[in-house]
């Protein structure tokens, strides 16, 4: 099914709701794991609510680096949690190798001091040397940093 196109200087219906919310119903609760117990068994979405853009920002990275970036999100279509954390290791590391990373090793941050002490920060893989470094929250990866050029952890 193609999407609609809205023309040009179109006057859009104003409605009641102005939100784009996720409905409450059962079925989208569990789509998007949200009262599931455990979501390793759910592929990842990514969230930008709390990406710190002063440290990097997408506009400053390579034309290489923004197909790793894409790839991270095909990864996420394709891949469970539970998939990516056996991607882990200490010295056997493969795809997005996802490594819990002290807070004292981050560059400093408001909006990294504004999330909870108690919640653990990751670093994922994009390439040999770019790096995301997030948190997770039931099936949702929260980016805070980019990291093209493996600054934070070398």
């Amino acid at each position: 099914m193609a999407a609609k196109r809205i023309k040009p200087n179109t006057n859009l219906k104003e409605t009641q709701n102005h939100t784009a919310g996720i409905p409450r119903d059962a079925a989208t609760l569990n789509y998007h794991s949200l009262g599931k117990q455990n979501a390793d068994q759910e592929h990842p979405c990514l969230n930008l609510k709390y990406y710190d853009f002063n440290f990097e920002c997408f506009s400053e990275l390579s034309q290489e680096d923004l197909k790793s970036f894409t790839a991270l999100n095909r990864k996420f279509r394709d891949l469970t949690w539970l998939q990516i954390k056996q991607q882990r290791g200490k010295t056997n590391k493969s795809g997005l190798a996802p490594t819990k990373i002290p807070r004292n090793k981050l560059p400093k941050s408001p909006i990294l001091d504004a999330i909870s002490e108690d919640i653990e920060i990751l670093e994922l893989r994009l390439s040999k040397k770019a790096r995301v470094f997030g948190f997770r929250s039931a099936a949702t990866f929260f980016l805070i940093f980019l990291d093209s050029q493996h600054r934070i952890c070398p």
